[in-house]
């Protein structure tokens, strides 16, 4: 369970309209100006797994990138499949995508070439998240052993990992990030209400092209954490508390701050007011 919860929260990390579009676009202008219209990029898979078994599983001349944080209390691993990094190298340097793979760390200049790849693809994060973010990333080395790597962090320490295809024409290799679960909880933290309003401000400034669709307006007034055990013991007539609401009960009304959504939610939403109206609710528009 710990995987799957660790594995959700990273993947709501970036938002999925404003700038994670924003990322993907950049990202994707970036791949055609170094790599060719052939090339290509894909979220593969979302997991979690323990920095022991990521060690055991790597291969006997890994390669590894180790991207830090502005704040320096954070590091990424990132895993390059070999075929991937000498498919980038030979585009890069004015060959046909056609690498002669070789199962060895990389010379200095290879090592500058693959570098200056990274920055770039840091570069467009950069550019798309800016201000929406709260971390800046930088590329720090190379490692090419697991001796190298287990330094970084300690066996049992959970990591979230996204796994992205990336390849030029019918060539393609794997890229794996191993995130630790503390930087993913602290970005989740502190990042949430800057995305919040990205979202909203993306929301708002596309509906206007959609005018002639109606949608279905909802409140979010709060949550409650339940066990699978407790969900599927549920019967009519229950009572469930909610953890986190700002709502209360005046004089047999609702009352309180809620969030006004539309459709499944994903696009934003509207901080509302909520007041009691004879036997209806009045719901009040105040801000994003």
């Amino acid at each position: 369970m710990e995987e799957v919860r660790l594995a959700e929260e990273l993947g709501h990390l970036l938002p999925a309209t404003a700038a994670g579009e924003d990322v993907g676009r950049g990202i994707r202008r970036m791949f055609l100006r170094h790599l060719g219209e052939k090339s290509f990029f894909y979220l593969d898979s979302l997991s979690a797994t323990l920095f022991g078994t990521f060690l055991g599983g790597l291969p006997e001349s890994p390669l590894l990138a180790v991207i830090g944080t502005d704040s320096g209390d954070s590091k990424i691993i990132a895993q390059i499949d070999t075929n991937l990094a000498f498919l980038v190298m030979d585009r890069l340097l004015g060959g046909n995508a056609i690498p002669n793979v070789e199962n060895r760390p990389l010379s200095e200049t290879e090592q500058g070439v693959l570098q200056y790849f990274i920055m770039q693809a840091l570069l467009e994060l950069w550019k798309a998240c800016g201000e929406s973010t709260r971390y800046h990333f930088r590329f720090e080395k190379f490692l090419f052993s697991a001796r190298d790597a287990e330094k970084a962090f300690q066996q049992k320490d959970l990591m979230a990992v996204p796994v992205y295809k990336v390849g030029i024409g019918e060539l393609s290799g794997f890229l794996r990030l191993y995130i630790p679960e503390p930087f993913v909880k602290k970005a989740a933290q502190i990042g949430g209400a800057v995305r919040k309003g990205e979202e909203n401000k993306y929301f708002l400034s596309g509906v206007d092209r959609y005018g002639y669709i109606s949608t279905v307006l909802w409140l979010d007034g709060g949550r409650a954490t339940v066990s699978n055990t407790e969900l599927a013991s549920l019967e009519p007539g229950d009572v469930v508390l909610f953890d986190e609401t700002a709502l209360s009960l005046k004089d047999g009304g609702i009352e309180g701050m809620a969030d006004l959504k539309a459709g499944q939610g994903d696009e934003g939403a509207l901080k509302v007011k909520l007041a009691p109206l004879d036997r209806s609710i009045k719901c009040t528009v105040i801000g994003g």
